[in-house]
């Protein structure tokens, strides 16, 4: 008579089974940890990079508004501005430095030259050129917005 063979009990598939459960349960924690920390991380670059933004648009909107380009912000901006070049590409640290605060000194200097100036031909192209300036500088908003939209975008 053949000796019936025992159905393992249920113990035994829980065991057998405990080992991988516990690994995919690692696995998934292991995997949800890296996507916080990736998000964690775009969330920090987002941050940074907003205050880059944020110190472009107000000291565009202080020189607007003033139609004076004061000393002291220009610092701030360079001071705010500096760290944009490790945050963003090269297009847009070339834009803030060479182009954006180099027209706001250039600003700067046309209103000291044009104190001391009597009416005439200087005065009129030193005016012409300041308010040339002041439309470029009055158009960067839209620029601005254009550069940084690609950084600027959180993506879920």
């Amino acid at each position: 008579m053949p000796c019936p063979v025992a159905d393992p009990h249920w113990t035994a598939f829980v065991s057998a089974l405990g080992t991988p459960i516990i690994a995919g349960l690692v696995g998934l924690i292991a995997y949800r940890q890296w996507r916080t920390a990736r998000d964690r991380l775009k969330l920090d670059l987002f941050d940074r990079r907003f205050e880059v933004y944020f110190s472009c648009m107000k000291f565009l909107s202080d020189i607007l508004i003033s139609r004076h380009v004061d000393s002291q912000r220009v610092d701030a901006f360079t001071r705010e501005t500096r760290n944009g070049k490790w945050l963003l590409d090269q297009d847009i640290a070339e834009y803030l430095d060479k182009e954006f605060r180099r027209r706001a000194l250039r600003h700067q200097t046309l209103e000291i030259e044009l104190e001391p100036l009597p009416p005439g031909e200087k005065r009129t192209a030193v005016v012409a050129e300041k308010d040339e300036i002041f439309t470029w500088l009055g158009n960067q908003y839209d620029v601005i917005d254009r550069k940084f939209s690609k950084y600027l975008k959180l993506h879920h």
